[in-house]
């Protein structure tokens, strides 16, 4: 479809008004554009938008790969930081279970000198009570002795006594 001139314009106009009269033919001719308004879209110019589009879409698609490509850049950037990070952790817990490790080894030390604290003290009790037994035993035996010469003395007194009298 080609675009009219003005004078085809207004040609028709006239022409539709002698018809149709000047209310109607004014009404149809508001649907058709003027002719230095540059009319309606042609084929040409629906194919050069559509090219136009075209030619966005394939800009568009290009940036929108860009912005793929840098983000996955920027995540690998991200995860590989993190992995650094996250190994400078493990590496700290490594240092701090090795520390509570030998702490826990310390403490296995001090309990083991605190039983054999323990096993010494309690032979200091076994041989304690073997001194009393044995005093106990020593004094009963003393005073067994002690008591057997008494009654020999006292006995060598009345003897004695007797033979004086």
């Amino acid at each position: 479809m080609s675009t009219i001139t003005a004078q085809q314009w207004s040609l028709l106009s006239a022409s539709l008004a002698q018809s149709l009269g000047e209310a109607q033919a004014d009404t149809l001719m508001s649907l058709l554009p003027l002719p230095n308004e540059g009319g309606y879209a042609t084929k040409v110019d629906l194919a050069s938008v559509k090219t136009e589009v075209a030619e966005l879409r394939s800009e568009l698609k290009i940036e929108i790969a860009e912005l793929r490509s840098e983000l996955k850049t920027e995540i690998a950037e991200l995860r590989s930081g993190m992995a650094i990070g996250f190994a400078g952790v493990e590496t700290r817990f490594a240092g701090v279970d090795s520390q509570f490790a030998d702490v826990s080894s310390r403490f296995a030390q001090v309990d083991s000198r605190f039983a054999q604290v323990d096993s010494r003290f309690a032979q200091v009790d076994s041989r304690f009570a073997e001194l009393r037994l044995q005093i106990r035993n020593d004094t009963r035996a003393l005073i067994a002795t002690q008591s057997a010469f008494l009654l020999t003395a006292v006995g060598v007194a009345l003897a004695v006594a007797r033979l004086v009298v």
